[in-house]
């Protein structure tokens, strides 16, 4: 558990929280297939495979808006 789960009182909270972690985690990983395996890699399915998980995510979103927001900021 991180600091900012300790905080963590309300459901809007746990939501915040754990959208911050999964975009976190997306990054992590697209960033490791970029130096590992090069542009190519960076697939919706590759990155889904590399968290472990399916491609679309617990709140509903596609691992690809996340990108979006993330190449946006």
């Amino acid at each position: 558990m991180s600091p900012m789960s300790d905080k963590i009182t309300t459901h809007r909270q746990m939501r915040t929280y754990s959208h911050e972690l999964l975009h976190r985690n997306v990054v992590d990983a697209a960033s490791r297939l970029l130096v590992q395996e090069g542009s190519d890699a960076l697939t919706v399915w590759r990155i889904a495979q590399e968290l472990e998980c399916s491609t679309t995510t617990g709140t509903g979103e596609r691992p690809h808006h996340l990108l979006c927001q993330i190449r946006n900021e």
